[in-house]
């Protein structure tokens, strides 16, 4: 069997084939996304997507989703002008979660590439940052009641360690103070709940509540 001769490469050839290799996957996922978009996979016959991925390409189908996901992100980014495009799929997956707000995906990946080539785990790491936090609304109304219920049922724990025989009262106050929510138990502290417990029974007689 006759052996290829293997040609090392200059410099220069080495530099311009690997970027033709970048382009060439750059080209691919742009195809891939073309196709997925162009339900290649209904058009053929198949199933689903993934079902048309493992039977043309082999493998379970997700390494598809994965291109599509690298595809869409390089249409986001644009044509790279001014900023290199990520170099392999794994770097531009990692902005996928930013797809919904091109403009904060462009300002993630200008970042994260700043200072030259980074890793996938620095593309996550930056685009973790850009990323929403998840609010959730307040609703003023139940606020307010489960704090008039929270209060409500301070109130009734003060008066009924008032109200109580010395040693009910003491074994009720140790009760509270084991449990760690009321706080050192003081002379001063009482005699504010009974203040509150005051003030809050003549808000009740007024509005006509408990006679």
């Amino acid at each position: 069997m006759t052996r290829l001769a293997v040609v090392t490469l200059s410099r220069d050839e080495a530099r311009s084939l690997t970027d033709e290799v970048k382009q060439d996957a750059e080209r691919l996922w742009r195809k891939v996304v073309e196709l997925r978009d162009g339900e290649a996979h209904i058009v053929l016959g198949h199933s689903s997507w993934r079902a048309y991925w493992a039977a043309e390409f082999g493998g379970d189908g997700s390494r598809g989703d994965q291109l599509v996901r690298a595809g869409r992100v390089i249409e986001a980014l644009g044509p790279g002008e001014h900023v290199p495009l990520p170099q392999n799929d794994r770097q531009a997956r990692e902005l996928a979660p930013l797809l919904d707000q091109p403009e904060t995906l462009r300002e993630a990946w200008a970042e994260a590439s700043a200072s030259g080539t980074p890793t996938a785990a620095q593309v996550r790491e930056v685009v973790e940052q850009h990323r929403p936090r998840l609010t959730i609304p307040v609703n003023e109304e139940l606020l307010v009641k489960q704090q008039r219920e929270t209060l409500i049922r301070q109130l009734d724990q003060a008066v009924y360690s008032l109200e109580s025989p010395p040693s009910t009262a003491e074994a009720e106050a140790r009760r509270l103070l084991a449990d760690g929510d009321a706080g050192p138990f003081t002379p001063s502290r009482f005699e504010r709940v009974a203040d509150y417990a005051t003030a809050f029974a003549r808000t009740l007689k007024e509005a006509g509540i408990g006679g």
